[in-house]
């Protein structure tokens, strides 16, 4: 199992479940339920984040249409000390979903 932790939550992969921990909450899917990731690597002023597109849930959006990551179930931000490991996260899930 892979894991990366964060302030916010915690993603874990054992090689067919993805579990999102977050302080309120727990949530996992297949990785077959998965359709994609979206990533964005963290900055000096913002946190990045790891979030699954997953079929037939729904985005979770704040004020302007944007997705609220603080909310976000499926999301799983991160600050650029913990970005090393989501990437080997992101990584191992991509290679899940490629085959």
């Amino acid at each position: 199992m892979i894991e990366a932790v964060s302030s916010i939550a915690t993603i874990t992969f054992d090689g067919q479940l993805v579990t999102i921990t977050r302080p309120k909450s727990a949530r996992s899917y297949r990785i077959d339920q998965i359709t994609g990731l979206q990533w964005r690597a963290a900055g000096l002023l913002y946190n990045g984040y790891l979030r699954l597109a997953v079929r037939g849930v729904a985005d979770v959006r704040g004020k302007g249409g944007r997705v609220d990551l603080l909310r976000d179930e499926l999301a799983a931000p991160f600050t650029r000390g913990n970005q090393p490991a989501f990437e080997q996260v992101r990584a191992a899930i991509e290679q899940a979903l490629a085959q």
